[in-house]
């Protein structure tokens, strides 16, 4: 309780501060303290009503007793009239932070700052991991499968570059909005996959990252209401977690979606979906994350697979390739096309020009397992096996090797 309240709070007590003193290391070095402390005393005291507040007040002091010691008097000055006013009750103290518009205003800052696109991508996703979330360096090393120095390396990375390029601290004009919103909602979606396929071999599926990628995108939903991308890709996000009882068998291995236990769906988490992406649809701005849940949505409003709607699967596809050509949207629709008319030597040949054009694709498990599948279909089983076996090769999740296993040994 006490740890996931200072997780929550972070990125607010982070935001608020950096507003005020432009010093991405003297921050968390303040929040950190102020949440090391907060640990200590909410154990014996309790979490105060106020938490954010508490926090917040906390590390402010801390920042002031740090530029004190360095005698910058000239910031400082201004800072403690500030402080001054922040000397009341923690109740007081909340409704102060309240009644200022600058709470949501800084997250945001914080949450563009950290995802700028001028940023290398995997340093954006350390980065937001470290102040979005406040995971410790150990624990985004764990979650990503890498070493807890690299991970410091990439946040240090990412923090220079803010520096270097003098990157403003600021909710984007209008006309650069879509761009950089689209970066925020990349970061998200990687941190939402991690969670739900994640490569950690001894948990395949990490509910805390979903649950991580979520709030991110609560938060940006409630900061910009009208973004269709983000209400779709929240949509997205609920959808596929709508079905996570159903996905994991008690021996840890995936249930295809074929075989899921449908009754296990959780329809609340799909009425939520579904709202958010009318609301999305609403607005009239497609995108790819409102496709990828609209394919999602008639996945989940099938009572068994045979009920599945392909056929309107594939124009969903061929729609998302219209806009945002993929070559792993183009093995989803071959697959989907293959449901919809049942010809599987055609779907095969398209697979086969698809992995020509696009060599990569040799590393790349799903496309093994689609080729996999489709020579089954046609009794081609020697051939098939070899697929899965590649695929297995270069597949990192416990969950899926074991799904793998499975089918090449049944072959």
């Amino acid at each position: 309780m006490i740890e996931r309240t200072i997780r929550e709070a972070y990125p607010q007590v982070f935001a608020t501060l950096l507003k005020r003193w432009e010093d991405f290391e003297l921050v968390e070095d303040c929040v950190q303290e102020a949440s090391s402390k907060a640990l200590s005393e909410w154990r014996e005291h309790g979490v105060p009503e106020f938490a954010t507040a508490w926090l917040t007040q906390v590390a402010q002091r801390t920042a002031i007793d740090l530029y004190r010691k360095n005698q910058r008097w000239d910031k400082l000055a201004p800072l403690l009239a500030h402080e001054m006013a922040l000397q009341q009750s923690t109740q007081e103290a909340e409704k102060h932070l309240a009644q200022h518009e600058f709470a949501n205003d800084d997250l945001l800052r914080l949450i563009f700052t950290c995802c700028h696109p001028k940023i290398a991508l995997e340093n954006r996703v350390a980065l937001s991991l470290r102040l979005l979330i406040g995971l410790s360096i150990e624990e985004i090393a764990k979650a990503l499968l890498q070493k807890p120095k690299t991970i410091e390396q990439r946040i240090t990375r990412a923090k220079q570059k803010i520096s270097a390029l003098k990157l403003p601290y600021e909710v984007p004009r209008e006309s650069d909005l879509t761009e950089r919103t689209a970066s925020v909602l990349a970061v998200i979606y990687l941190i939402f996959n991690e969670g739900y396929c994640s490569n950690n071999a001894d948990h395949p599926l990490r509910t805390e990252l979903c649950d991580q990628a979520i709030y991110l995108c609560r938060s940006l939903v409630a900061l910009v209401p009208k973004h269709a991308e983000a209400l779709g890709l929240l949509a997205l996000m609920f959808g596929h977690r709508a079905r996570e009882k159903a996905r994991l068998s008690a021996k840890g291995s995936w249930v295809r979606l074929e075989e899921q236990d449908r009754t296990l769906w959780d329809q609340n988490k799909i009425r939520e979906a579904d709202t958010f992406l009318t609301i999305a649809l609403s607005l009239q701005q497609p995108g790819k994350y409102q496709i990828q849940a609209a394919i999602t949505a008639l996945h989940n409003q099938a009572s068994q697979f045979s009920e599945t709607d392909w056929k309107q699967i594939v124009l969903l596809y061929n729609l998302h390739l219209e806009i945002f050509p993929s070559a792993v949207v183009k093995i989803n629709q071959i697959v989907a096309l293959w449901y919809a008319t049942r010809d599987a030597p055609g779907a095969l040949n398209e697979l086969h020009t698809l992995y020509s054009a696009h060599k990569e694709l040799r590393e790349y498990p799903a496309y093994h397992v689609a080729e996999a599948h489709l020579l089954e279909a046609i009794n081609e089983n020697k051939k098939a096996r070899s697929a899965y076996e590649l695929a297995l090769t270069h597949t990192k999740n416990s969950a899926d090797k074991k799904v793998l296993i499975k089918k090449i040994n049944a072959l």
